[in-house]
């Protein structure tokens, strides 16, 4: 239950100060060095809507600012625990930068940097929820810290607290520890889901025919081949009995290529496990794919270095090849029709030949098989 004070209560007085609805303008005054830079996202959405004439007075300090300005006006104040809070926070951040390597043995037990990585994909940067993000940021660093009980009382919750407040004091810890930490955020490309459909034992019977590959010859490249595909197929049974695992998930995120999707869109390569799938050219000959040297090299000339990584899944490093060469997945066989003393030529065409998408969605995708049967004149 809120209490009300009242220390001078017979006067009460009217702010002239100039007041801004729009996030843009309230980073220029705030942030000028900054304010060139556009803005992805921000917590002011509710600023300059018709349902919510509020208007915020910019300034650098927001919580001492606020009060000196409503003493100075002879203004009603009002305050919540957590605005007193994420001021004390942002005060004990300088303190903590300040003083990083003293106190890196209080907060965590690595040297340097370690880089703390959020997958957010499918999403792109542009719809991604921050407020998502920050708060599994944090609970990434709490796994990381020498007393995980640090995080609960620089970032409590108090009856009053809103979304808001949890993002930015999540924020405000972040900065507090980038001494000990580098924050990246996985976007792009990706699967909202993935449905598996048949039983186990159907997709644990394609293992089970894969290995019958190798009967056909003493082929290191077949070998190579079934070793890939087993891997991948190990790595889908997987999805039926812990389908929420992070490992699973990270798992169908390395389809494209190794680099998860932050270079999707500009893809030179193909470097995931998808490869499994790529192995032969139309001729038999196997797909050239990319040696260690070749992609060292590659590595430190592009600027998009992810796309040029191997993908290594349980030690088993998979082929990284060209785009344009993913094979047809396609075969061509003649038939001769015989019709009593007629004789007919005509042509087989059949395999996986594109995607299937639902027209009322146009959002869930499946390949499809099928087949032609052609007349050859």
């Amino acid at each position: 239950m809120p209490t009300v004070i009242r220390p001078q209560p017979s006067k009460v007085g009217q702010s002239y100060d100039r007041l801004f609805t729009s996030s843009k303008d309230l980073l220029t005054s705030v942030s000028y060095q900054d304010s060139y830079k556009p803005v992805l996202h921000s917590s002011f959405a509710d600023l300059g809507a018709a349902e919510s004439p509020v208007g915020v007075a910019p300034h650098d300090n927001g919580f001492v600012h606020t009060l000196l300005r409503a003493w100075q006006q002879d203004l009603h104040l009002e305050l919540r625990p957590d605005d007193v809070w994420l001021a004390i926070l942002s005060q004990l951040s300088f303190f903590i930068l300040s003083r990083g390597e003293e106190l890196r043995p209080f907060f965590v037990k690595h040297e340097g940097q370690k880089t703390l990585e959020v997958d957010m994909r499918p999403h792109s940067l542009g719809d991604v929820n921050i407020d998502h993000f920050v708060e599994r940021m944090r609970d990434l660093m709490v796994t990381q810290l020498s007393d995980p009980s640090v995080a609960e009382w620089m970032m409590p919750r108090f009856s009053t607290t809103t979304q808001t407040d949890i993002s930015v004091a999540c924020m405000l810890f972040m900065g507090s520890m980038k001494q000990y930490f580098k924050y990246q955020m996985d976007v792009g490309c990706g699967f909202p889901s993935v449905t598996l459909h048949g039983t186990r034992d159907d997709w644990e019977l394609i293992r089970q025919c894969i290995t019958r590959f190798k009967t056909l010859g003493d082929y290191p490249e077949l070998n190579e081949f079934v070793t890939c595909l087993d891997c991948v197929l190990v790595n889908m049974i997987a999805g039926f009995d812990t389908p929420d695992s992070p490992e699973v998930h990270d798992f169908w995120m390395r389809a494209a290529h190794a680099g998860g999707t932050r270079a999707s869109g500009g893809l030179v390569t193909l470097s995931g496990w998808l490869t499994a799938f790529c192995f032969w050219q139309l001729d038999g000959t196997r797909t050239r794919g990319f040696t260690d040297e070749e992609l060292s090299r590659e590595w430190s000339m592009q600027n998009n270095p992810e796309e040029w990584a191997r993908l290594e899944l349980s030690g088993i490093g998979f082929p990284v090849i060209e785009r344009a060469k993913i094979p047809a997945a396609t075969v061509q066989v003649d038939v001769r029709v015989v019709d009593g003393f007629t004789e007919e030529q005509t042509l087989i065409i059949a395999g996986m030949i594109g995607m299937e998408l639902d027209s009322a969605t146009m959002s869930i995708a499946k390949p499809r098989p099928g087949w032609w049967i052609l007349h050859k004149k």
